[in-house]
């Protein structure tokens, strides 16, 4: 093989490769909520809860997300998606991020001493699919604001904070 064709062919590989990051991060996806004890549509008790959850799409698929809730009146027990639902309506649970009920993507919510909760797991498609949940359902409603996330504790099991997932 001559060279020429050597360096040609070296050259095409290397833009294949340089042109998949590219590919990946244009099929990203981001979803962002701002939680408030305030967000909810019931009277909390003793919190100032504020907080902030981020889901962003992995290659494969599935869902990480991170979450972080200060201010809680005691340990959360639990944090959920619920939907479909605009922000001046409730829905039920349709997947847990973590605690109770199961399954959940993390199976306990980290509260520290100061009353902050700090959560981050992935959403599979084994997740979704235990929930009985339609994963087109559950991206239709995240990308038109019709879920929410909400973190729930002791004294407020209703829901402590909330806050609507939108898309970024």
């Amino acid at each position: 093989m001559r060279r020429s064709q050597k360096l040609l062919i070296v050259l095409v590989l290397v833009m294949l490769l340089l042109t998949i990051p590219a590919t990946v991060l244009a099929r990203k996806n981001v979803w962002k909520a701002r939680l408030s004890f305030a967000n909810e549509l019931h009277e909390v008790v003793g919190s100032t809860a504020v907080g902030s959850i981020v889901f962003v799409t992995n290659p494969d698929g599935s869902l990480a997300f991170q979450m972080q809730v200060r201010g809680l009146s005691g340990p959360a027990s639990g944090a959920h998606i619920h939907g479909p639902a605009d922000a001046s309506t409730n829905a039920p649970v349709v997947l847990t991020l973590c605690g109770s009920p199961a399954p959940a993507a993390v199976a306990t919510c980290t509260t520290d001493a100061d009353g902050t909760m700090y959560v981050e797991g992935v959403i599979d498609s084994g997740l979704v699919a235990a929930w009985g949940l339609p994963g087109r359902d559950l991206f239709e409603w995240m990308n038109t604001g019709m879920a929410y996330v909400n973190a729930h504790t002791a004294l407020n099991p209703a829901g402590e904070a909330r806050g609507q997932i939108n898309p970024q």
